[in-house]
């Protein structure tokens, strides 16, 4: 029974629980709890997969970042070749810096030349690495002696016959 006193009312215990089990109030903390659990597990989820995705695309690009510099060390070597039909350089390899990174012709070998055709065949292999990420190119070319006439007009000077990505 509700009674009132200077303006005031006073609420008995009994008439505010209204006949609700006081157990309700447990069960809605509880569940409260579980949800809450429940949505920070989804965020945690969704940035968990946002950040593998991220992580992929920088691989991806940094990978081809190391391809196309591997390609510039073979371009370098073809360069090369193609002023000084001898070209050679240290069995440790030749550095090449481009840009603000770096590539290594590790080896260019020689075929016997065609006297006949008066060309040899030349295998060049590079490498690069962009942040740990590594490229190793092989470029198999042949090489016209510039010292002789050409047997025709059609002849190129380098002629590129492969051109692969080693693991």
């Amino acid at each position: 029974m509700c009674t009132s006193r200077n303006n005031k009312i006073n609420i008995t215990p009994s008439q505010v629980r209204g006949g609700v089990n006081s157990s309700s109030g447990f069960i809605a903390l509880i569940s409260a709890i579980i949800i809450a659990a429940l949505l920070v597990g989804l965020c945690f989820t969704a940035s968990e997969t946002e950040f593998t995705a991220r992580g992929a695309v920088l691989h991806s690009e940094l990978s081809k970042v190391s391809h196309v510099l591997a390609d510039s060390c073979i371009d370098s070597a073809l360069f090369s070749i193609s002023q000084n039909y001898s070209y050679t350089i240290a069995l440790s390899g030749e550095p090449v810096t481009v840009g603000s990174n770096t590539c290594t012709i590790l080896s260019i070998t020689y075929s016997d030349e065609d006297t006949v055709l008066h060309q040899k065949t030349a295998t060049i292999q590079t490498s690069a690495s962009v942040r740990g990420i590594p490229d190793t190119e092989q470029v198999i070319a042949t090489i016209h002696n510039p010292s002789f006439v050409k047997s025709s007009p059609d002849q190129q000077d380098i002629n590129i016959v492969s051109w692969t990505e080693l693991p």
